[in-house]
């Protein structure tokens, strides 16, 4: 019966992908938008995850398998579409994330190619200073290091907006690959985790599409797209290859990137598709409320609670990846060792009947603002660089933990932000004159028409509004 549910989700899998990609055709939302990157995750760590498990019985450990697969993979895959459906309801009607959004009224945006990569070059030493100054203080040293990557990020978005257009100018190439090399050497050090680099790599790509491919029509933006998307899946998959080689929490950087090189490209690959994820929720799903009771709104308390330091609030909650390895009495594994509970298994740990509809809501209006915001302003890199400094965080949302990939999510938006108002701030008191962007584009959905044109099949470069 549980292989029903495995075609249901490849079914839905279809369904979904397919509407993403209309609706990117359309323009009614930008394929580069928070909301698809969430989507991305979703479709991996809930759907393709759910299709090896149900489908394939993929169970990675024992100690996860489970017991009533029929029984519980029906409720796996009420909970994943039900959350999808209350997510794409709420995302589709704005609520209060177009009213906030709606209030932002920039005052700067870029003048130019250099001045974006010395906003990057600041961007990298900002990276620099929380990463090994602000972040060997105890008590800072969570949220500072969560900032150092989303500055890194932040760097290498502007580095790649100044540079797409004008791939063969030698002083932009220079500089833009320098910083984009920087950046990936801070997001590696003493870290080599995953989530990291490939924040990094998608802001590089977020900065590229809002900096040039969006604005020459989407058959020629996927000409350059692909190719770097899948230099930078290989990598990727590289670097997931070589995580097995060590646990990189005291590499240098050449030492890391040497290991990256020397990763398994292929056992990489295979390790990011077949995730766990589905496994980890159907255990969840089986041991609550009868071998372990509810943790109501346990994610919700988890981001409240993770920047204050346990010295503080010793009973603060505990990563639920943590501890349901003890509580699956897994054995023989590294300290630290977690797992990735899915959005279904938080939902089941959290009270399924009161977490299921403020989490789906929550995350969706999140997401709305941040892509509402973006598109009012889709040319002005003090607004849109923020929002991509955390896309990786945003995919792996699905994956779980839900908690601190939220508080990694925010603290990466609202610190970008923070700082680009910092520099536009300090550009006006040297006598920059502030620039009043042109009339901001008011979506009817998400975006006008103007920005479809930049979707249709036609080469022309579409009229590009300036200040």
């Amino acid at each position: 019966m549980e292989r029903y549910y495995a075609v249901i989700l490849a079914i839905s899998s279809i369904i979904l992908i397919r509407k993403m990609y209309v609706q990117a055709r359309q323009g009614t939302v930008d394929v580069f938008s928070a909301r698809n990157f969430f989507l991305v995750g979703f479709l991996i760590f809930v759907f393709l995850s759910g299709i090896f498990t149900l489908g394939f019985d993929f169970y990675p450990l024992n100690e996860l398998r489970s017991q009533r697969p029929a029984i519980t993979g029906a409720i796996y895959t009420f909970i994943g579409l039900a959350y999808l459906v209350i997510f794409w309801w709420t995302y589709r009607g704005g609520f209060i994330a177009d009213r906030f959004a709606d209030k932002i009224n920039p005052r700067f945006q870029s003048a130019g190619p250099i001045p974006m990569l010395m906003m990057a070059i600041l961007f990298l030493i900002l990276s620099v200073f929380f990463k090994f100054v602000l972040g060997q203080v105890q008590f800072l040293g969570v949220l500072t290091q969560v900032l150092a990557i989303g500055m890194a990020a932040a760097a290498t978005a502007l580095a790649t907006w100044a540079w797409a257009p004008r791939p063969l100018n030698p002083l932009v190439a220079a500089l833009a690959s320098g910083i984009v090399f920087l950046a990936m050497g801070l997001a590696l050090y003493q870290s080599f985790g995953r989530r990291d680099v490939l924040s990094v790599m998608l802001a590089a790509l977020w900065g590229a599409h809002y900096g040039h491919w969006r604005h020459i029509g989407i058959k020629k933006s996927l000409s350059q797209i692909l190719p770097v998307a899948a230099a930078g899946l290989l990598a990727l998959a590289s670097f997931t290859g070589a995580r097995g080689l060590t646990e990189g929490a005291h590499l240098g950087f050449a030492e890391s990137f040497r290991r990256v090189t020397q990763g398994d490209v292929s056992d990489g690959l295979l390790q990011m598709g077949a995730q766990d994820t589905a496994a980890c929720s159907l255990w969840l799903i089986e041991t609550r409320p009868d071998s372990f009771p509810y943790d109501t709104f346990h994610s919700l308390r988890y981001f409240i609670g993770h920047p204050i330091p346990r010295v503080f609030w010793e009973t603060k909650p505990s990563a639920l990846g943590l501890t349901m390895v003890a509580e699956a009495g897994v054995r023989n594994k590294a300290r630290g060792f977690n797992f990735g509970p899915g959005i279904c298994g938080h939902i089941m740990n959290d009270n399924p009947w009161l977490a299921l509809i403020p989490y789906a809501m929550g995350i969706a209006i999140l997401l709305r603002f941040m892509d509402r915001v973006v598109m009012r302003f889709p040319t002005n890199p003090f607004i849109v660089v923020p929002m991509g400094v955390a896309v990786g965080e945003i995919i792996a949302i699905a994956r779980g933990e839900l908690g601190l990939f939220l508080v990694r999510t925010v603290a990466s938006l609202l610190g970008a932000w923070i700082a680009m108002w910092c520099f536009a701030t300090i550009a006006g008191a040297l006598g920059v004159r502030p620039t009043t962007f042109a009339e901001p584009v008011e979506p009817e959905g998400v975006i006008d028409e103007e920005l479809a044109a930049a979707y249709t099949d036609s080469d022309e470069t579409p009229t590009e509004r300036t200040a």
